[in-house]
């Protein structure tokens, strides 16, 4: 199953770097252009607000390629992230792998309506990194479900070591928060 952002993607992020430009740069460059004096006034548009008229049009199409090049993958095996320019990025994740999938939303997003489905696994080590993350979706939800769904089928289709592998580390996990309760109650108990 193939992905790709919803367009309002492309329409945020050029509202996000024109903001940026207009109120990092032309807010103090535009007022202050009207103080210079006239002999002077050539070399400070050529020098401040030209560069920065570029570099507005470069990540204008910068963003548009951009977008093009983010592809998401949800396969029977793996979930894959493609993105990048000039530098590209591939991310993958065995299905079997995956702990957590969750759902995020800023205000921004909200706006355009679109959310983030990260993917976790337990390789990061209790960090909130995800491995893979599909952003901008529409459809955040049933892209979820999807991949919930396929990481059931993947580990209840799992061979039998690897299921046994799967019931050991529940079981030491389910041993560490036995001890965590005993030593909260032993806490308790003296606090009192």
């Amino acid at each position: 199953m193939e992905l790709k952002p919803s367009p309002a993607l492309k329409s945020r992020y050029y509202l996000e770097y024109g903001l940026a430009f207009v109120l990092g740069v032309f807010s103090w460059s535009i007022p202050v252009t009207f103080f210079i004096p006239s002999e002077y006034l050539l070399i400070w548009i050529l020098s401040i607000h030209l560069p920065t008229f570029a570099l507005l049009i470069y990540s204008f199409w910068w963003i548009s390629r951009w977008y093009e090049s983010v592809k998401f993958t949800i396969g029977d095996r793996e979930v894959i992230s493609r993105f990048g320019v000039f530098w590209k990025q591939e991310r993958r994740v065995d299905l079997s792998k995956i702990n957590m999938v969750h759902v995020s939303q800023g205000p921004i997003q909200r706006h355009f309506k679109t959310k983030h489905v990260h993917a976790h696994t337990a390789a990061m080590g209790g960090a909130s990194t995800a491995e893979v993350t599909f952003f901008d979706l529409s459809d955040a939800e049933e892209t979820k479900e999807k991949i919930l769904e396929l990481v059931e089928k993947r580990r209840s289709g799992a061979k039998p070591e690897e299921k046994e592998r799967v019931e050991r580390e529940k079981t030491s996990i389910e041993r560490v928060v036995e001890e965590l309760i005993s030593i909260r109650k032993l806490l308790e108990k003296e606090n009192k």
